[in-house]
């Protein structure tokens, strides 16, 4: 085997696992149609290019000047990172800096990987083994347990490393160019200097790599923790505009329930002294307006409105609903908190209540008490199926998993808010939404509710 044949072979080996971990860490639903084919002529694409950008520099290598073969090395991995990152945009969707994110994490876990390679081979006492087997053999030998080892490092990394979901949003430009930039000089300055270190002392090279390890263990926790700050935004901003609707509800639906309670009375009205006639039954009919005529008094406007809303609806979707609710205890609580918390609470029952077949299981309690100082709401329904938590929460059944399964995320914010917790809990075809926070001061002038 020629000797440039060992350069160019390692640069491919560098791209497979560049191009491996580029794979691994993009969300696949950003994979472009016909991905296979695409990925595999991009990979084909930079293994061609890779051919004369190593051979650049194996040229200067081959003069013999150490410091001109590490620049020439460090522009040829720049050069080969960056067509990996145009290969990318060739595979996948969505805005250049996500390529960039996923590129940077990929080329951190293969310097791992390679510097992990280089410490169990320390002072060259693995290879030396291999090639005892005779040259080919030991090159194919050696370049298999270094492939062996990086994909060790790629499947640690994805377990711990790969971005939470596919939530839309973006990270700031400059964040994720300044996070590129860094990695580079890190991996390719830190290499450079491995190297030199290595025709002096095994020790010191070795050293080196332990150091260029950590280095890429921390880019990619920096990376990882750029992704859950933009989680957590996207998670706040859905949240807040689904309290800004379930606000606007709120004051269209007290305008409708003040509006239905005036045209009930009148009609109760009606009914009294139709039914003195005779020819109508009046207490049937009574009790049909009585479903509409469902305003609660709980001692809180805001609450009395959301709920009779729900006791409405329950009324005429079979579903018996119970409340005991102590709404003053409410009263320093804010309009949307209020809406927000129990209309959440009341939704996630709803729709639960409407799964069971039974007729007498379909039932929802809730209490609102204020005891030493505390406010307490349990809500509990029965379901069927089965549910299943993560972090604490029950994991939405909706299919846009994005989108849903935010009403009981909104429910521990209000919680928290107020410096109180939230637990759900599900046994016995039981499922329970236990808060608990101190109660809220009212605020001087402050509307009531």
């Amino acid at each position: 085997m020629s000797e440039f044949f060992f350069y160019v072979s390692g640069s491919w080996v560098f791209l497979i696992v560049l191009c491996a971990g580029e794979h691994l860490m993009t969300p696949a639903g950003r994979r472009r149609e016909k991905y296979a084919l695409r990925y595999a002529l991009s990979f084909l694409a930079q293994a061609a290019v890779a051919v004369p950008v190593t051979g650049v520099y194996f040229i200067v290598a081959s003069a013999g000047d150490v410091l001109a073969a590490n620049i020439a090395a460090v522009a040829a991995y720049v050069a080969m990172f960056l067509v990996s990152l145009a290969g990318m945009r060739l595979c996948f969707a969505g805005p250049f800096r996500e390529c960039v994110l996923s590129g940077v994490a990929a080329y951190a876990a293969q310097h791992i990987g390679y510097n992990l390679f280089g410490l169990v081979n320390y002072n060259n006492a693995l290879t030396g083994a291999c090639y005892m087997l005779g040259a080919g053999a030991g090159y194919v030998l050696t370049t298999l347990i270094q492939l062996a080892v990086s994909a060790a490092v790629l499947a640690a990394v994805r377990l711990v490393f790969a971005p939470r979901g596919e939530g839309e949003g973006s990270i700031q430009s400059g964040s994720v160019t300044v996070l590129a930039v860094v990695t580079l000089l890190i991996v390719l300055v830190a290499n450079g200097a491995r190297s030199v270190f290595a025709a002096e002392s095994a020790s010191l090279s070795a050293l080196c790599s332990v150091l260029l390890v950590c280095c890429c263990v921390f880019i990619l926790f920096l990376r990882s923790d750029m992704l859950e700050r933009r989680r957590l935004k996207q998670e706040i901003g859905v949240i807040e505009s689904l309290r800004a609707k379930e606000l606007r509800h709120y004051e269209q639906l007290k305008s409708n329930i003040d509006l239905v309670n005036v045209k009930c009375h009148d009609i109760k009205h009606y009914i009294d002294r139709a039914g003195a006639g005779g020819g109508i039954d009046p207490e049937e009919l009574k009790h049909l307006v009585n479903i509409y005529d469902s305003e609660m008094k709980t001692g809180n406007e805001t609450l009395d409105i959301v709920l009779s809303e729900y006791r409405i609806y329950c009324a005429s979707h079979g579903i018996l609903f119970t409340a005991f609710a102590d709404g003053a205890a409410l009263r320093g609580m804010g309009v949307a908190d209020i809406c927000s918390l129990f209309g959440n609470i009341m939704e996630n029952a709803v729709e639960a209540c409407e799964r069971v077949q039974d007729p007498a299981r379909r039932v929802i309690s809730l209490n609102v008490r204020s005891l030493a100082g505390q406010v307490s709401v349990c809500a509990e329904n029965y379901f069927e199926g089965e549910v299943r938590f993560a972090d604490g929460l029950p994991v939405t059944r909706k299919e846009d998993t994005f989108r849903h399964g935010y009403g009981v995320k909104s429910i521990r914010m209000i919680a928290e808010k107020y410096g109180g917790t939230m637990q759900c809990g599900a046994a016995g075809g039981l499922f329970s939404v236990r808060v608990l926070f101190p109660a809220p001061a009212e605020k001087k002038g402050a509307a009531q509710g």
